[in-house]
């Protein structure tokens, strides 16, 4: 699952139970990156939970029935760009990386340790270019957009 410190290739299953063409793009898109493998689409939680308890899986996604409407409501934030719920508390979000961070690099901004969340990808916003799991050794880049995973809550604190 990690090769030289960067996850590849993990196992999970999926349920979607919105059957949106948002959360089927969504599972291509992920199914598609080096770091997830979308071995099994389940057709309820409790199987997938069988899975992960088998150890067939390291990991659920799950897409709640209003997973679209969500997606189209995003939240109401100038630095939320994108809101993707995973469940009633948690979310992945698309926000703008707040100024000060630049030149730095994750590793020394500790984000997990300081504000529970991970980040998961840093985008060019004028190339469009995405690093899926960027290197947390790499100095930020000015004006990057960052794809972040975790609580709710959490994240609105770092949005703020």
């Amino acid at each position: 699952v990690y090769k030289n410190g960067i996850l590849e290739d993990t196992p999970v299953a999926v349920v979607d139970r919105a059957c949106c063409s948002d959360s089927r793009r969504m599972i291509r898109e992920m199914d598609a990156t080096r770091e997830l493998n979308i071995a099994y689409r389940c057709t309820d939680l409790e199987e997938a939970k069988a899975l992960f308890q088998e150890r067939k899986v390291n990991g659920i996604i799950l897409f709640p029935e209003d997973f679209g409407e969500k997606l189209a409501q995003g939240l109401v934030s100038s630095n939320v760009l994108d809101f993707i719920p995973l469940s009633d508390k948690y979310a992945i979000m698309e926000i703008k990386m707040p100024e000060d961070w630049a030149d730095k690099t994750l590793a020394e901004l500790d984000i997990r340790k300081k504000y529970g969340i991970n980040i998961v990808a840093v985008k060019d916003p004028d190339s469009g270019y995405i690093d899926v799991f960027p290197n947390p050794a790499k100095p930020l880049e000015k004006d990057r957009l960052l794809v972040v995973i975790g609580s709710d809550g959490d994240i609105k604190k770092l949005t703020k």
